[in-house]
């Protein structure tokens, strides 16, 4: 074993979507769409504002 080998695993700020949504102010929301609509990610202030942005943008199965 090496002990003086990094430690590698991946932190979740290392990640990209996680870095532009904190430079946007902005958080991810899912939709599954429960069988009706297609499955959607949406990024919004709020989660009232992402509710918004789904029903626009969601389309039927």
């Amino acid at each position: 074993m090496i002990k003086d080998a990094k430690n590698k695993a991946m932190q979740p700020e290392d990640t990209q979507n996680k870095a532009a949504t904190k430079q946007s102010g902005k958080e991810e929301y899912h939709f599954a769409g429960e069988g009706k609509y297609e499955p959607l990610t949406v990024q919004a202030s709020s989660a009232a504002e992402a509710q918004e942005i789904w029903e626009k943008e969601r389309k039927e199965v």
